[in-house]
């Protein structure tokens, strides 16, 4: 993720992440998902102010997208916090992710308020 806009016009920035999940991890995948927005959600990631995640069984691929009030600051702590490395940990140790992740990084256009 180091090709991150150091800034955008709203101060906030929005990552939309894909990976292609190995067929029959779908599972694994998903509560490692449910754990990672709970994290999200919670006040140990106060950056982030929305969290959304699905899993397209059909395709088998994973996307999620967080919203970071506090732009590339938010996401750098987040990065390196313990609820995400548990996450990045449970996809590798279950050989879970099939190629590379593909993160988009967006801008806010229209702010519909924190959480």
């Amino acid at each position: 993720m180091s090709n991150a806009p150091k800034t955008t016009p709203s101060g906030k920035l929005v990552l939309i992440v894909t990976v292609n999940v190995k067929p029959g991890k779908e599972g694994i995948a998903t509560e490692a998902l449910k754990v990672n927005q709970e994290h999200a959600n919670s006040d140990e990631a106060p950056g982030i102010e929305e969290y959304a995640s699905e899993l397209f069984c059909r395709s088998y691929s994973i996307s999620w997208g967080l919203t970071y009030g506090l732009g590339v600051t938010a996401l750098k702590e987040q990065l390196t916090s313990p609820g995400f490395q548990r996450f990045v940990k449970t996809l590798k140790e279950n050989d879970v992710v099939d190629g590379e992740m593909k993160v988009e990084y967006l801008d806010v256009l229209v702010d519909r308020g924190s959480k």
